[in-house]
C-alpha cells in the first residue's frame, strides 16, 4: 500500500512486513549484507561525485566523464546515470567535462 511506500522511505529500510494484531511490535533486521554495504557505497561515490561537478563548476545538465580510485563496479551503470558520467574510469579522483 502506498502507506507502506512511504513508511519504508522515510525509516529507509527495504521491507516492511505489516501483522494485523492487538499491539504494536517493531522488529529491525540490523544484518548488513553485502548488498546493502555496496549500495551505501554507491551513495557515498554518487555524493563525490557531485561534490567533484560542483566544485568544477559544471552544468546539472552536462555531462563528465570521471575517475574514482574505486567505486562499486556492479552500480557502474547506475552511478552513470544519475551523475551524468559518460564514462566511469579507476584513477585519481576527479570529473573532466566533455568537449
Amino acid at each position: 500500500s502506498q502507506l507502506l511506500e512511504v513508511l519504508k522511505e522515510e525509516i529507509n529500510v527495504k521491507d516492511v512486513k505489516w501483522e494485523t494484531g492487538e499491539e504494536l511490535v517493531v522488529e529491525l533486521d540490523t544484518t548488513l549484507t553485502p548488498q546493502l554495504i555496496a549500495e551505501g557505497q554507491m551513495r557515498d561515490v554518487l555524493r563525490t561525485i557531485q561534490d567533484m561537478r560542483k566544485a568544477a563548476n559544471v552544468r546539472v545538465d552536462e555531462y563528465v566523464d570521471a575517475w574514482l580510485p574505486t567505486w562499486p563496479k556492479d552500480f557502474t551503470a547506475v552511478i552513470c546515470k544519475k551523475t551524468f558520467v559518460r564514462e566511469l574510469q579507476e584513477g585519481e579522483a576527479r570529473v573532466s567535462i566533455i568537449a
